[in-house]
């Protein structure tokens, strides 16, 4: 016959087993990223990239914020509630998957993206789980990083402008390849590989390019206006949808 203490501990393991095998609902915090592109509205920042918290759903790519005063679960629907008395409603299906449902536009999927940060943190707390089982190594200074020469990228980019003026464009694109490894070269070797991209007939690539070029702070619009390089892609969609958004 079980004891009482035994009894004790038996009801003690079966609680803790069941709660041990409930599962929490998928959260809607994070950072999100569209399946495929929609063109974003100018109101709501629901474009390519989302990033939702306790206080504000935002968009990086269209620079565009909103506070969030409140966060409501009915079932798998999510619904944001945003100032003025509108409700974002996004629903879940699945643990890193979602979508919203844009007018004429149907359903937009999105896909959890696992931050660079959040790796981090998680990396660290396993580490600092298992410090105690391992002896601490002497922490050694960080590396200095190089220093960049302003000449070395502008001499690169010139070289390939150059280049591009003569219809070398094998050079050319070797010359900007190399001057993209200076990060202070962009966005204008972004701008760059658009161009030449675009000449050479590759819409797809020149659309990322000039994407990468925005992301970095390119502004020029009397320029891109002006140019005669992109009249091939003016009619793309994809072409209005993203000078729209930065513009």
């Amino acid at each position: 016959m079980m004891r009482p203490a035994g009894v004790a501990a038996a009801l003690v393991a079966m609680l803790a087993a069941a709660a041990c095998s409930k599962t929490e609902d998928p959260s809607i915090l994070g950072h999100w990223r569209a399946e495929r592109v929609q063109v974003a509205s100018v109101q709501l920042p629901i474009g390519p990239d989302i990033v939702i918290d306790e206080h504000a759903i935002s968009s990086p790519d269209a620079e565009a914020s909103l506070p969030v005063k409140d966060i409501e679960r009915k079932g798998d629907e999510v619904v944001l509630d945003l100032p003025y008395g509108v409700g974002l409603s996004f629903y879940i299906d699945g643990p890193d998957r979602m979508y919203i449902k844009v007018p004429f536009a149907g359903r937009v999927y999105y896909r959890r993206v696992v931050d660079a940060a959040q790796v981090q943190r998680q990396t660290a707390a396993a580490s600092d789980a298992l410090a105690p089982l391992r002896v601490a190594q002497p922490v050694l200074p960080a590396p200095v990083p190089p220093v960049v020469q302003t000449a070395d990228y502008q001499a690169l980019m010139q070289q390939a402008q150059a280049a591009m003026r003569d219809g070398a464009t094998a050079q050319a694109e070797t010359l900007l390849m190399q001057a993209g490894r200076y990060p202070p070269a962009h966005p204008e070797v972004d701008y760059d590989q658009a161009v030449l991209t675009a000449r050479c007939a590759r819409p797809d690539l020149a659309i990322e390019h000039l994407n990468d070029a925005f992301k970095r702070g390119f502004r020029q619009f009397a320029r891109l206006d002006s140019t005669r390089d992109f009249d091939a892609l003016k009619t793309d969609v994809r072409y209005q949808a993203l000078v729209a958004r930065y513009r």
